[in-house]
């Protein structure tokens, strides 16, 4: 006969379940995604792996590059997101004990000074270093480009642009800690790995 246990069976070996899934390692658990978020020295990179995870995506992540601080509710728990390519608003509510969302859009918002290169010193053949850091500017977008970003196409002033927003994917998935996360260190990949940690938790 069936069961009456209603629990989950999957989460008694999550693990295994992550193994079972995939030949190559293409999704990341929330402790993968956890270290990462931990490893990533900026705040607006550390906000891009968490809205992902988070499932803020839309047409060339431009539910990303859209919200606006204003949109991010800290004490209901809520983020209001819009896609202006296929001009739709939704409302994403939380967990009341989320919390790693909203500390990192916080580090996110609050981000004067952006460092290169995950924080790290750059060093040319001859030796000299390479300035490290860019002045983010002042918008009211949560991810805001840094003053030497090239304008171009619809985007607003002071508004990240998605191609650095897939570069700034590109330069984490560089990073030697994540050797093993190349190919989940995507930006469909991201936000995969999140629906399947929130399937696990029903």
């Amino acid at each position: 006969g069936y069961s009456i246990n209603l629990t989950n069976p999957i989460n008694k070996n999550i693990e295994y379940f992550y193994k079972l899934l995939q030949d190559k390692k293409l999704y990341i658990n929330f402790e993968e995604k956890q270290s990462v978020v931990n490893t990533v020295h900026n705040g607006q990179d550390k906000f891009i792996i968490e809205a992902l995870w988070s499932g803020i995506q839309g047409t060339k992540v431009s539910e990303l590059i859209n919200l606006k601080a204003k949109d991010i509710d800290f004490e209901k728990k809520r983020v209001r997101i819009s896609d202006e390519r296929v001009k739709g608003v939704r409302v994403i509510s939380f967990p009341q004990d989320e919390t790693s969302f909203f500390d990192t859009a916080r580090l996110a918002i609050g981000e004067k000074i952006y460092k290169k290169n995950n924080g790290k010193e750059i060093k040319t053949v001859d030796s000299s270093i390479i300035p490290d850091t860019l002045e983010i500017e002042k918008a009211p977008f949560v991810l805001r480009s840094t003053i030497t970003n090239t304008k171009g196409g619809n985007i607003k002033a002071g508004q990240m642009s998605h191609y650095t927003v897939y570069n700034r994917i590109d330069m984490i998935r560089g990073l030697e800690e994540f050797e093993d996360y190349v190919d989940a260190l995507t930006t469909k990949n991201i936000v995969r790995s999140g629906m399947i940690h929130m399937a696990l938790r029903i």
